[in-house]
């Protein structure tokens, strides 16, 4: 486990440096912001898949066994996701015992040729809810975009859609916090035009000679 501290001030890694398993390891940089933090971890990581925990969400059981199962079961993948539900922070702990309690299912999954269909209506995955094969990972660093804190999720999640396909399990077995006093997002003013993701995205379809809708039939 890599802990980023990304300039915090509120005392967490003291509480982190306190941890004595020696398989968690804590790094402070100086504040530059959620991609830079994440980029840093990747870097640093080690192990053959890499996930991705905020600070304020939480995986519920079976999360790392079903991305390792489906990473074993699929080599020639390296696109990893589960479902995931939204919850309120000041619902955070009813909810927390509500999916504890949940069967946690691993034979359901689904391979994802074309997640760009998929993700029409509804997000399939959050930031909290994916695992990535490092090597992948490696040669597309910077993976998310350093500056950028809203969507820069979704523009990693499009580039690895260019490259392999998507394992899906969509038993919900991670957790994503909103409402939370202080996270980026709620912190954030609602976007008033596309964000940069979406724009790189829309530049990369225009450009794609590819027939995206025979890929599709093929692979989904």
């Amino acid at each position: 486990v890599i802990v980023v501290d990304d300039g915090s001030t509120d005392g967490g890694g003291e509480f982190v440096r306190a941890v004595t398993d020696t398989r968690v390891r804590y790094v402070r940089q100086a504040r530059a912001g959620v991609s830079a933090a994440r980029n840093y971890g990747i870097d640093l990581a080690g192990g053959d898949l890499v996930s991705f925990l905020d600070a304020d969400d939480w995986y519920l059981p079976r999360f790392l066994e079903t991305v390792v199962a489906m990473a074993r079961a699929h080599p020639d993948i390296g696109f990893f996701g589960t479902g995931y539900r939204r919850v309120r922070a000041d619902r955070a702990r009813e909810r927390a015992a509500e999916t504890a309690s949940l069967p946690q299912l691993t034979d359901d999954i689904e391979i994802v040729g074309n997640p760009f269909r998929r993700w029409i209506g509804r997000p399939m995955i959050c930031t909290d809810s994916v695992a990535v094969r490092r090597d992948l990972l490696v040669l597309m660093q910077p993976c998310f975009p350093v500056g950028e804190s809203l969507g820069e999720d979704l523009d990693l999640w499009f580039s690895l859609a260019e490259r392999s396909a998507l394992a899906y399990a969509p038993a919900v077995l991670a957790c994503y916090r909103v409402g939370h006093p202080g996270s980026v997002t709620d912190a954030s003013p609602p976007p008033t035009e596309l964000l940069p993701s979406v724009r790189r995205l829309e530049q990369r379809a225009r450009s794609d000679t590819r027939s995206s809708s025979a890929a599709g039939k093929e692979r989904c």
